[in-house]
């Protein structure tokens, strides 16, 4: 398994956040990480696209299914968070 090098949430949080606002055109500021990534406007092929910018950003490898077991932006970034940092 391959570790963060000491990434915060907030920083992973805020790239999660970065990354749905590109994929759905929605403002930044606007997006609420407690809402599902289906309700922000995702459907399974950004959301495959979003996964690979993340694992690409944070060097880190990530089952497609976790974005799912993981809902929202918040809960996804603390699963990132917790399984990938030391």
């Amino acid at each position: 398994m391959l570790y963060l090098p000491c990434m915060s949430y907030e920083e992973v949080l805020n790239f999660i956040k970065k990354e749905i606002a590109e994929e759905t055109k929605q403002p930044l500021e606007k997006l609420d990480v407690n809402t599902s990534f289906h309700t922000l406007g995702l459907d399974s092929l950004s959301a495959v696209l979003i996964l690979h910018n993340i694992e690409k950003e944070f060097a880190i490898d990530l089952n497609p299914i976790h974005f799912w077991d993981y809902p929202t932006p918040a809960s996804f970034a603390g699963f990132i968070i917790k399984e990938h940092s030391r």
